[in-house]
């Protein structure tokens, strides 16, 4: 069978820092914030403190985040939710891709939401001391929906890859061996006839002529 080795790129942590260096958003009392671990603000967007992170906020558990633990009920596998494209290192080509993200809002305790949390007691404002102090006050990243966009390149995207990129090598060589074959036995008639017109021709002139 027909087989091609792919690459795998995952997103890691150094995947979101970058998003995470890309605003600088303030909370409703102008005060700057620390964007969580494995999120990226969408707020320039949505005109909501919202984000987009990792399914089930894995990755902010896993890189480091406390914000995870201020919503109860996630259940992180970094292996089922991660973000992946297999590609062809040759080409480039996305073989097969899935993108999955999480939607989340965050939500301070104020007079509009003060049952922010189930126990008043885990966070009393003012504050700058809860969630390792990434802000101030009290605050949580409530998830609203997560998705996944996963797309596999058929059957024919897979052969025409092949077709046009790694067996075009070895047809190349072929036609180079067969265009080579051709040269020389071009080449040797062409050579005989070259030595037979000569010998004809250097007969033609030694010959006697006798009145």
């Amino acid at each position: 069978g027909i087989s091609i080795s792919l690459r795998r790129f995952t997103e890691d942590s150094d995947t979101w820092n970058y998003l995470r260096d890309l605003g600088v958003p303030k909370d409703s009392f102008g005060m700057n914030y620390t964007i969580p671990y494995g999120m990226a603000t969408i707020e320039r967007l949505s005109g909501l403190p919202m984000y987009i992170g990792t399914p089930h906020c894995y990755g902010n558990e896993l890189w480091g985040g406390t914000e995870y633990s201020m919503v109860s009920g996630y259940s992180a596998d970094q292996y089922s939710q991660r973000t992946y494209i297999d590609y062809d290192p040759v080409t480039g080509f996305a073989m097969r891709n899935a993108i999955r993200i999480q939607l989340q809002i965050r939500v301070e305790a104020s007079a509009i939401f003060p049952n922010t949390f189930q126990s008043q007691q885990r966070c009393v404002p003012p504050t700058k001391q809860y969630a390792s102090s990434t802000g101030y006050g009290c605050f949580a990243y409530i998830p609203l929906l997560w998705s996944e966009d996963a797309v596999m390149e058929d059957e024919s995207s897979f052969l025409r890859l092949n077709h046009n990129y790694y067996t075009r090598p070895d047809r190349e060589y072929k036609f180079t061996v067969i265009g080579v074959v051709i040269g020389i036995v071009f080449g040797m008639i062409g050579l005989i006839l070259l030595i037979s017109e000569l010998y004809y021709r250097r007969k033609f002139y030694n010959r006697v002529y006798v009145d």
